[in-house]
Protein backbone atom coordinates (compact mmCIF):
# COMPACT_ATOMS: atom_id res chain seq x y z
CA UNK A 1 0.00 0.00 0.00
CA UNK A 2 2.88 2.45 1.03
CA UNK A 3 4.09 2.37 -2.61
CA UNK A 4 0.48 3.35 -4.14
CA UNK A 5 0.10 5.83 -1.40
CA UNK A 6 2.81 7.44 -2.11
CA UNK A 7 2.28 7.57 -5.65
CA UNK A 8 -1.35 8.48 -5.30
CA UNK A 9 -0.21 11.48 -3.78
CA UNK A 10 2.55 12.52 -6.08
CA UNK A 11 0.51 12.33 -9.26
CA UNK A 12 -1.87 15.14 -8.93
CA UNK A 13 1.59 17.18 -8.11
CA UNK A 14 2.73 16.20 -11.39
CA UNK A 15 0.30 17.11 -13.43
CA UNK A 16 1.75 20.31 -12.41
CA UNK A 17 5.49 19.07 -13.70
CA UNK A 18 6.48 18.75 -9.93
CA UNK A 19 9.26 17.35 -9.06
CA UNK A 20 12.36 17.68 -6.47
CA UNK A 21 13.48 16.13 -3.15
CA UNK A 22 12.29 15.32 0.67
CA UNK A 23 11.60 17.09 3.38
CA UNK A 24 13.10 17.87 6.85
CA UNK A 25 11.48 17.14 10.60
CA UNK A 26 10.51 14.02 12.32
CA UNK A 27 9.47 10.73 10.03
CA UNK A 28 8.28 7.28 10.93
CA UNK A 29 11.23 5.11 11.92
CA UNK A 30 12.18 2.19 9.70
CA UNK A 31 10.90 -0.04 12.18
CA UNK A 32 7.60 1.24 12.23
CA UNK A 33 7.18 1.15 8.35
CA UNK A 34 8.47 -2.67 8.69
CA UNK A 35 6.01 -3.64 10.92
CA UNK A 36 3.42 -2.34 9.44
CA UNK A 37 4.34 -3.82 6.19
CA UNK A 38 4.87 -6.92 7.43
CA UNK A 39 0.97 -6.85 8.49
CA UNK A 40 -1.21 -9.26 6.93
CA UNK A 41 -3.75 -6.22 6.39
CA UNK A 42 -0.93 -4.70 4.27
CA UNK A 43 -0.09 -7.91 2.68
CA UNK A 44 -3.74 -8.13 1.18
CA UNK A 45 -3.31 -4.92 -0.06
CA UNK A 46 -0.67 -6.07 -2.02
CA UNK A 47 -1.56 -8.73 -3.29
CA UNK A 48 -4.65 -6.59 -4.76
CA UNK A 49 -2.59 -4.07 -6.73
CA UNK A 50 -0.16 -6.86 -8.26
CA UNK A 51 -2.72 -8.98 -9.84
CA UNK A 52 -5.22 -5.65 -10.67
CA UNK A 53 -6.30 -5.95 -14.49
CA UNK A 54 -8.40 -2.08 -13.80
CA UNK A 55 -6.83 1.16 -13.20
CA UNK A 56 -10.03 3.86 -12.12
CA UNK A 57 -8.97 7.60 -11.30
CA UNK A 58 -12.34 9.28 -11.81
CA UNK A 59 -10.83 12.81 -10.53
CA UNK A 60 -7.89 14.93 -9.81
CA UNK A 61 -8.08 18.49 -8.56
CA UNK A 62 -5.84 21.19 -8.33
CA UNK A 63 -6.10 24.76 -6.83
CA UNK A 64 -2.98 26.80 -7.00
CA UNK A 65 -2.75 30.93 -5.59
CA UNK A 66 0.33 32.81 -6.74
CA UNK A 67 0.91 36.39 -5.46
CA UNK A 68 3.12 38.36 -6.86
CA UNK A 69 3.42 42.69 -7.15
CA UNK A 70 0.85 42.76 -5.07
CA UNK A 71 -1.76 41.02 -7.20
CA UNK A 72 -3.20 37.53 -6.60
CA UNK A 73 -4.43 35.04 -9.38
CA UNK A 74 -5.97 31.30 -8.40
CA UNK A 75 -5.81 28.68 -11.17
CA UNK A 76 -7.88 25.79 -10.84
CA UNK A 77 -7.61 22.37 -12.63
CA UNK A 78 -10.33 20.38 -12.23
CA UNK A 79 -10.31 16.91 -14.05
CA UNK A 80 -12.22 13.59 -14.59
CA UNK A 81 -10.75 10.59 -15.75
CA UNK A 82 -11.61 8.32 -18.51
CA UNK A 83 -10.14 4.54 -18.45
CA UNK A 84 -9.81 1.45 -20.27
CA UNK A 85 -7.71 -1.29 -18.44
CA UNK A 86 -4.78 0.05 -16.26
CA UNK A 87 -4.81 3.83 -18.23
CA UNK A 88 -6.80 6.80 -17.28
CA UNK A 89 -7.22 9.71 -19.60
CA UNK A 90 -7.53 13.04 -17.29
CA UNK A 91 -9.24 15.41 -19.03
CA UNK A 92 -10.06 19.36 -17.92
CA UNK A 93 -13.34 20.92 -17.75
CA UNK A 94 -14.81 24.15 -16.83
CA UNK A 95 -11.51 26.95 -16.47
CA UNK A 96 -9.23 23.75 -17.29
CA UNK A 97 -11.03 23.24 -20.16
CA UNK A 98 -8.30 21.91 -22.81
CA UNK A 99 -6.07 20.22 -20.49
CA UNK A 100 -5.31 16.58 -20.72
CA UNK A 101 -3.01 13.97 -19.44
CA UNK A 102 -2.49 10.52 -19.59
CA UNK A 103 -1.82 7.76 -16.47
CA UNK A 104 -1.01 4.61 -16.49
CA UNK A 105 -0.76 2.24 -13.24
CA UNK A 106 2.68 2.21 -13.44
CA UNK A 107 3.26 6.02 -12.82
CA UNK A 108 1.13 4.94 -9.68
CA UNK A 109 3.39 2.74 -8.31
CA UNK A 110 6.81 3.88 -9.77
CA UNK A 111 6.76 7.53 -9.32
CA UNK A 112 10.47 8.14 -9.56
CA UNK A 113 13.12 8.33 -6.86
CA UNK A 114 11.37 11.04 -5.24
CA UNK A 115 9.69 9.80 -1.96
CA UNK A 116 8.32 11.67 0.79
CA UNK A 117 8.94 11.52 4.01
CA UNK A 118 6.83 9.39 5.83
CA UNK A 119 5.24 11.33 9.21
CA UNK A 120 2.20 8.60 9.61
CA UNK A 121 1.84 5.38 8.80
CA UNK A 122 -1.71 3.03 10.11
CA UNK A 123 -3.20 -0.07 9.44
CA UNK A 124 -7.08 -0.30 10.83
CA UNK A 125 -10.46 -1.61 9.93
CA UNK A 126 -13.84 -0.03 9.45
CA UNK A 127 -16.90 -1.08 8.38
CA UNK A 128 -15.72 -4.55 7.17
CA UNK A 129 -13.18 -3.04 5.35
CA UNK A 130 -9.32 -2.97 6.02
CA UNK A 131 -8.06 0.52 6.12
CA UNK A 132 -4.75 2.70 6.05
CA UNK A 133 -3.37 5.98 6.78
CA UNK A 134 -0.40 7.06 5.31
CA UNK A 135 0.94 10.81 5.40
CA UNK A 136 4.03 12.55 4.57
CA UNK A 137 6.00 15.49 3.16
CA UNK A 138 8.51 16.83 0.48
CA UNK A 139 10.08 20.00 -0.35
CA UNK A 140 8.75 19.94 -4.48
CA UNK A 141 9.08 22.55 -7.14
CA UNK A 142 6.69 23.74 -10.04
CA UNK A 143 9.18 25.21 -12.41
CA UNK A 144 11.56 28.50 -10.33
CA UNK A 145 8.56 27.85 -7.42
CA UNK A 146 9.46 25.82 -4.24
CA UNK A 147 7.00 24.73 -2.56
CA UNK A 148 7.06 22.30 0.88
CA UNK A 149 4.37 20.08 0.43
CA UNK A 150 1.98 18.04 3.04
CA UNK A 151 -0.40 15.17 1.39
CA UNK A 152 -2.32 12.60 2.98
CA UNK A 153 -3.65 9.39 1.84
CA UNK A 154 -6.81 7.62 2.74
CA UNK A 155 -7.11 3.61 1.32
CA UNK A 156 -9.70 0.67 1.91
CA UNK A 157 -9.83 -2.59 0.90
CA UNK A 158 -11.08 -5.70 0.95
CA UNK A 159 -10.27 -9.02 -1.53
CA UNK A 160 -10.38 -7.83 -4.71
CA UNK A 161 -10.16 -3.89 -4.88
CA UNK A 162 -8.40 -1.21 -3.49
CA UNK A 163 -9.32 2.59 -3.19
CA UNK A 164 -7.82 5.94 -1.90
CA UNK A 165 -8.76 9.15 -1.09
CA UNK A 166 -5.50 11.95 -1.30
CA UNK A 167 -5.43 15.64 -0.82
CA UNK A 168 -2.37 17.42 -0.03
CA UNK A 169 -1.63 21.69 0.76
CA UNK A 170 1.59 23.43 0.42
CA UNK A 171 2.91 26.98 0.63
CA UNK A 172 5.82 28.36 -2.34
CA UNK A 173 7.73 31.17 -2.81
CA UNK A 174 10.25 31.72 -5.55
CA UNK A 175 10.56 33.97 -8.79
CA UNK A 176 8.76 34.42 -12.31
CA UNK A 177 10.59 36.37 -14.48
CA UNK A 178 12.88 37.56 -11.78
CA UNK A 179 9.67 38.56 -9.80
CA UNK A 180 9.67 37.71 -6.56
CA UNK A 181 6.05 35.24 -6.14
CA UNK A 182 4.60 33.13 -3.24
CA UNK A 183 2.30 31.20 -3.27
CA UNK A 184 -0.45 28.47 -1.57
CA UNK A 185 -1.29 25.07 -3.35
CA UNK A 186 -4.11 22.47 -2.85
CA UNK A 187 -4.60 18.89 -4.23
CA UNK A 188 -7.32 16.23 -4.48
CA UNK A 189 -6.82 12.70 -5.95
CA UNK A 190 -8.69 9.47 -6.10
CA UNK A 191 -8.57 6.03 -7.74
CA UNK A 192 -9.39 1.93 -7.68
CA UNK A 193 -7.05 -0.71 -8.33
CA UNK A 194 -8.43 -4.16 -8.76
CA UNK A 195 -9.75 -6.78 -10.76
CA UNK A 196 -13.50 -6.24 -11.47
CA UNK A 197 -15.95 -9.31 -12.43
CA UNK A 198 -16.67 -8.65 -15.87
CA UNK A 199 -20.22 -9.69 -15.72
CA UNK A 200 -23.37 -8.73 -13.18
CA UNK A 201 -24.20 -10.61 -10.00
CA UNK A 202 -27.13 -13.24 -10.38
CA UNK A 203 -29.30 -15.06 -8.71
CA UNK A 204 -33.29 -14.97 -6.96
CA UNK A 205 -34.10 -12.61 -4.63
CA UNK A 206 -32.30 -9.08 -3.66
CA UNK A 207 -28.76 -8.35 -2.34
CA UNK A 208 -27.21 -5.53 0.08
CA UNK A 209 -23.69 -4.61 0.12
CA UNK A 210 -22.15 -1.96 2.38
CA UNK A 211 -18.61 -0.73 3.91
CA UNK A 212 -16.45 1.98 4.24
CA UNK A 213 -16.76 5.09 2.96
CA UNK A 214 -13.92 8.28 1.88
CA UNK A 215 -13.86 11.40 0.52
CA UNK A 216 -12.09 14.54 0.28
CA UNK A 217 -14.52 17.73 1.17
CA UNK A 218 -13.15 20.42 -1.65
CA UNK A 219 -14.47 23.71 0.34
CA UNK A 220 -11.07 23.06 2.90
CA UNK A 221 -9.87 20.83 1.24
CA UNK A 222 -10.39 18.04 4.13
CA UNK A 223 -10.98 14.31 4.60
CA UNK A 224 -14.06 13.26 5.19
CA UNK A 225 -15.77 9.20 5.98
CA UNK A 226 -18.74 7.34 6.32
CA UNK A 227 -20.35 4.16 5.20
CA UNK A 228 -21.99 3.64 1.97
CA UNK A 229 -24.65 1.05 0.89
CA UNK A 230 -25.35 -0.59 -2.37
CA UNK A 231 -28.62 -2.26 -3.02
CA UNK A 232 -30.16 -4.87 -6.14
CA UNK A 233 -33.66 -5.01 -4.87
CA UNK A 234 -34.18 -8.03 -8.10
CA UNK A 235 -30.74 -9.95 -9.01
CA UNK A 236 -32.67 -10.68 -12.19
CA UNK A 237 -32.83 -7.32 -13.15
CA UNK A 238 -29.22 -5.62 -13.24
CA UNK A 239 -30.09 -2.08 -11.81
CA UNK A 240 -28.45 -0.79 -8.48
CA UNK A 241 -29.82 2.13 -5.75
CA UNK A 242 -26.69 3.51 -3.84
CA UNK A 243 -26.64 5.39 -0.78
CA UNK A 244 -23.99 7.16 0.64
CA UNK A 245 -23.82 8.70 4.29
CA UNK A 246 -20.69 11.05 4.63
CA UNK A 247 -20.44 12.86 8.14
CA UNK A 248 -23.70 12.05 9.26
CA UNK A 249 -25.47 12.81 5.85
CA UNK A 250 -26.63 11.41 2.65
CA UNK A 251 -24.84 13.07 0.19
CA UNK A 252 -26.77 11.20 -3.13
CA UNK A 253 -29.01 12.26 -5.57
CA UNK A 254 -31.62 11.03 -7.80
CA UNK A 255 -29.24 9.73 -10.01
CA UNK A 256 -27.80 7.08 -7.68
CA UNK A 257 -31.32 5.50 -7.39
CA UNK A 258 -32.14 2.43 -10.28
CA UNK A 259 -28.71 2.63 -12.00
CA UNK A 260 -28.39 0.50 -14.80
CA UNK A 261 -25.41 -2.01 -14.64
CA UNK A 262 -23.73 -2.89 -17.92
CA UNK A 263 -23.40 -6.60 -18.94
CA UNK A 264 -19.84 -6.38 -17.52
CA UNK A 265 -20.68 -4.83 -14.00
CA UNK A 266 -19.87 -1.27 -14.57
CA UNK A 267 -22.16 1.64 -14.58
CA UNK A 268 -22.02 5.35 -14.97
CA UNK A 269 -24.91 8.06 -14.04
CA UNK A 270 -24.60 11.60 -13.16
CA UNK A 271 -23.19 14.83 -14.39
CA UNK A 272 -19.46 15.56 -14.19
CA UNK A 273 -18.65 17.90 -11.88
CA UNK A 274 -22.06 17.36 -9.87
CA UNK A 275 -22.91 13.95 -9.15
CA UNK A 276 -21.12 12.11 -11.65
CA UNK A 277 -20.55 8.00 -10.79
CA UNK A 278 -18.68 5.61 -12.54
CA UNK A 279 -17.75 2.36 -11.02
CA UNK A 280 -18.58 -1.31 -11.00
CA UNK A 281 -18.18 -4.86 -9.06
CA UNK A 282 -14.77 -6.23 -8.44
CA UNK A 283 -14.29 -9.65 -7.17
CA UNK A 284 -15.55 -13.52 -7.97
CA UNK A 285 -19.21 -12.86 -8.23
CA UNK A 286 -21.15 -10.50 -6.00
CA UNK A 287 -18.72 -11.19 -3.38
CA UNK A 288 -16.94 -8.13 -3.49
CA UNK A 289 -17.86 -4.44 -4.95
CA UNK A 290 -16.24 -0.95 -5.82
CA UNK A 291 -18.19 2.58 -6.03
CA UNK A 292 -16.48 5.67 -6.56
CA UNK A 293 -18.57 8.78 -6.31
CA UNK A 294 -18.46 12.73 -6.76
CA UNK A 295 -20.20 15.25 -5.74
CA UNK A 296 -20.57 18.77 -5.85
CA UNK A 297 -19.00 19.25 -2.20
CA UNK A 298 -17.39 16.01 -1.91
CA UNK A 299 -15.00 15.02 -5.21
CA UNK A 300 -12.43 12.55 -4.86
CA UNK A 301 -14.42 10.37 -2.72
CA UNK A 302 -13.78 6.51 -3.03
CA UNK A 303 -16.71 3.99 -1.95
CA UNK A 304 -15.40 0.23 -1.50
CA UNK A 305 -18.36 -2.11 -0.65
CA UNK A 306 -17.79 -5.28 1.65
CA UNK A 307 -17.91 -8.71 -0.01
CA UNK A 308 -20.44 -9.35 2.20
CA UNK A 309 -23.36 -9.77 0.89
CA UNK A 310 -27.22 -9.91 2.58
CA UNK A 311 -29.94 -12.00 0.31
CA UNK A 312 -33.24 -11.63 0.65
CA UNK A 313 -35.00 -14.93 -1.18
Amino acid sequence: MRALSLASILVVSSLLAACGGGGSGPTVSQGDIDRVESDPRYVRSERIVEAASWLLIPAAYARVTLSAQGQTETVRLPTYGTCLRLECTLTGYGAAAGFSTVLHLHDLLTPGSNEFDITRYELGYRAGMDTGIIAGRDDQSIGTISVDLSAEAYGVWGEYGFAVAALGSGDGSGSANGIPVTGQTTLAYAAVIGTPTGSNPSGLGSATWSGAAEAVALANNQRRFGTATVTMADLSRPYIDVDVIISGRSIGTSAWDDIALRSDGLFETGSVGQDFMFGGYYGAGTRGGLRWLRHRHLRGGLRRKTGRVKRDA
